[in-house]
C-alpha cells in the first residue's frame, strides 16, 4: 500500500494525527478510495493505538502553604524609613493644608504575611 505515502505526505500526517484518522478522513482527505484498503489501514491503526503505552497521569498538584492571616507592628528605627516617612507627611501635609503633623512622634510599620505572600 505504498501508493498513499505522498498523499500521507501531502497531508503531513503525523503519529498523532495518523492514530486519530477515520475511514472518512481516510477516503476524503488522503485518498484511499479502495474500501478494503481503509479496512486495513483502520485495523492497523486499532493495533497501534491499542499497542501505545497509556499517558503518563499529571503530576500532582501540589498544595501552596498559605501563611497565617495575622499581621504585626514594627517600630520604624531605619532612619532611611524615618526620612521617607516624614517626606510622605510633608507631602500629605501641603496638599491638605497643614492639618498633618510634620513631626510624628512614634511611626510603625505594618506587616502582613499574607499581603505579602500574595504580591
Amino acid at each position: 500500500m505504498g501508493e498513499y505515502s505522498d498523499a500521507f505526505a501531502h497531508a503531513a500526517v503525523d503519529g498523532k494525527v495518523l492514530c486519530s484518522l477515520s475511514a472518512s478522513d481516510l477516503d476524503k482527505e488522503i485518498g484511499v478510495s479502495n474500501r478494503l484498503h481503509r479496512k486495513r489501514l483502520l485495523l492497523e491503526l486499532q493495533a497501534v493505538r491499542a499497542a501505545a503505552p497509556p499517558a503518563a497521569p499529571a503530576p500532582p498538584r501540589r498544595e501552596r502553604s498559605v501563611p497565617e492571616e495575622t499581621f504585626r507592628l514594627d517600630e520604624v528605627s531605619d532612619l532611611l524609613e524615618l526620612r521617607h516617612v516624614r517626606l510622605q507627611l510633608q507631602r500629605c501635609g501641603d496638599s491638605c493644608d497643614g492639618e498633618v503633623p510634620l513631626e510624628p512622634v512614634r511611626v510603625q510599620s505594618v506587616h502582613n504575611s499574607l499581603l505579602s505572600y500574595y504580591l
